[in-house]
């Protein structure tokens, strides 16, 4: 939809050293969402923090899921109140993978989304944790959910804030003799700049500098346009649609964005896990001839997926070529790769099934 902006604060910036609410930050979101309302334009807000919070408001739930369904009824709960003083309507959204791959779900979600925009409500979104467990996520973090989200609505823009003021060349924390100033601007989110982030993850929430330069990307590729900003000061979201200089870092989108149709959103945004094939040159020059990847051109599989997942492809450059869905299992294709002799006419990828990133 036209206008649309998804607005993501994650679990550092919504609790305080007690892991209980910071109630001032919650107003601030409120006055910007509806700051964000009065320009025209219709936000979308992706908000964490319910695992935690349901942790610190009764000690004694053990597992993720009891905890997240406690925290997310009071992160809610106070959204609401909140929403009500300031006559902010907003429309509670849990998102589980299922209604993303599957046709039927994804396609309610879609209407559900333009039907609370158009009248005016912002949806409330986070993951689907009641049915998750601390090690077994249907998104990444987030980070790749606001993303998703983003692709979902066809959203002019994203903004992540975060624990730092932006993507640095370094950690902030790192190092008091390098430059403390973020990249103001990144045309190409690059493996070299997401390679400098890992294992930076922050304390609370799952997602670090890395998993957002990865978001960032995605959102690149279909024309998304991403900012990484300082989550301490969300006024930034406004000064930045008012056409101020961006105060953190500005993901600009790909020059020649994916051009999607409704079958190819929905097959890009399936893709909610980090695994990877790497293929060699001569499956690249065939995907770029909208032939299907063979188990032939495959090189190597990192992480793990089933049958009818999503994967990146990427070359021998670890530069991604396309996403597709997968007709194997990690664990067999693994298997195929390394047999003696390599089977020949395998199909992994169908190319029905195959979106190109543009060159």
């Amino acid at each position: 939809m036209k206008n649309t902006i998804v607005i993501k604060v994650g679990s550092n910036s919504l609790l305080d050293k007690d892991n209980n609410l910071n109630q001032a930050f919650f107003q601030k979101i409120v006055e910007v969402v509806k700051g964000i309302q009065a320009r025209g334009k219709l936000p979308l807000l992706v908000l964490s923090g319910a695992v935690a919070t349901g942790k610190a408001d009764v000690p004694g739930l053990t597992s993720y899921g009891a905890r997240a369904a406690r925290g997310q009824l009071i992160v809610s709960a106070f959204m609401h109140q909140l929403g009500q003083a300031a006559q902010v309507k907003f429309g509670q959204f849990l998102i589980s993978r299922q209604d993303i791959i599957e046709r039927e779900r994804y396609v309610a979600l879609q209407k559900t989304f333009q039907e609370c925009l158009t009248a005016g409500i912002i949806p409330l979104i986070n993951e689907n944790d009641t049915t998750a467990s601390a090690k077994a996520h249907d998104f990444v973090d987030n980070d790749q959910l606001a993303t998703i989200v983003g692709v979902v609505v066809g959203a002019e823009s994203i903004f992540l804030f975060t624990n730092v003021a932006g993507v640095f060349r370094m950690a902030p924390d790192e190092s008091a003799n390098h430059d403390q100033t973020p990249i103001a601007c990144i045309a190409d989110v690059n493996k070299e700049l997401m390679s400098l982030h890992i294992g930076k993850k922050s304390l609370v929430g799952r997602g670090g500098m890395e998993s957002k330069l990865r978001a960032a990307r995605l959102a690149s590729f279909v024309g998304i346009t991403t900012y990484i900003l300082d989550g301490k000061i969300l006024e930034h979201a406004l000064e930045i649609i008012d056409g101020k200089p961006c105060q953190g870092t500005v993901c600009l989108p790909w020059p020649q964005p994916i051009l999607l149709t409704d079958r190819s959103r929905r097959l890009i945004v399936s893709h909610t896990s980090s695994a990877s094939i790497k293929v060699d040159a001569g499956a690249v020059s065939a995907l770029r001839q909208r032939k299907s990847l063979l188990a032939v051109g495959v090189t190597h599989v990192y992480g793990t997926f089933e049958a009818d997942d999503s994967v990146e492809v990427m070359d021998n450059e670890n530069r991604p070529v396309a996403f597709g869905v997968s007709a194997l299992a990690s664990s067999e294709l693994g298997k195929i790769i390394t047999a003696k002799p390599r089977p020949f006419n395998v199909e992994v990828v169908h190319a029905d099934n195959l979106i190109l990133f543009p060159l």
